[in-house]
């Protein structure tokens, strides 16, 4: 297994603690991503997380104290980058499209692996549910922001349903690994998200 961690030797006089320090965190992080995304929370182990990212399994608890608080802190900072809240902004014409295109079919491998780690977490009893509400509920609190009537709130909730849904399917290869039917099934997402955004469904 080739290890994310550049150079995994001690710090010498020439490569401060400190950067170290957070080059290890990085690390940890990138390959704590890679393994939830890979398979469902409970069966991967903090030894997994460490030998990917070519360190200690002790280290996984000094940086993040547990493997639950690792999730979260995943969540958190890669959730900074690809949330789909980030792209609520703009047309309300075409928001079905903007979200579903993004959370079902992510151009960027890196939002991808996120995507499929929240979706893997959510399928595991033991995961953390306060780290795996907090991007439902970003995403669920800005649609009902930019949608209009008193209804906006159920319309975001439906809408966040649909797209997770949608994503459980298309995020995992085996479920629709044909290019053409994968599409089509994103078309019909879409029309399904913009009906609520519209009101109309």
């Amino acid at each position: 297994m080739t290890s994310i961690l550049p150079n995994p030797r001690p710090p010498g006089p020439n490569r401060p603690t400190q950067a170290r320090a957070q080059a290890t965190r990085q690390a940890l992080l990138r390959a704590a991503l890679q393994c939830f995304a890979a398979d469902h929370y409970d069966s991967v182990g903090v030894r997994d997380i460490a030998a990917l990212a070519g360190v200690n399994a002790a280290l996984i608890n000094r940086y993040f104290q547990s493997k639950e608080a690792l999730l979260a802190e995943v969540i958190h900072e890669y959730g900074e980058r690809h949330s789909l809240v980030n792209i609520l902004d703009g047309p309300l014409t075409a928001l079905g499209e903007r979200l579903s295109r993004q959370f079902l079919d992510p151009p960027d491998p890196e939002a991808r692996e996120y995507y499929r780690a929240i979706l893997q977490s959510f399928r595991s009893a033991s995961s953390s549910p306060a780290a795996l509400l907090a991007p439902r509920q970003a995403l669920v609190e800005g649609l009902s922001t930019r949608l209009s009537g008193p209804d906006a709130h159920t319309r975001a909730e439906l809408i966040r349903a649909v797209l997770y849904g949608g994503a459980s399917m298309t995020l995992h290869g085996e479920e629709l690994p044909d290019a053409s039917q994968r599409e089509r099934f994103i078309q019909g997402i879409v029309r399904t998200v913009q009906a609520h955004v519209n009101g109309t469904l």
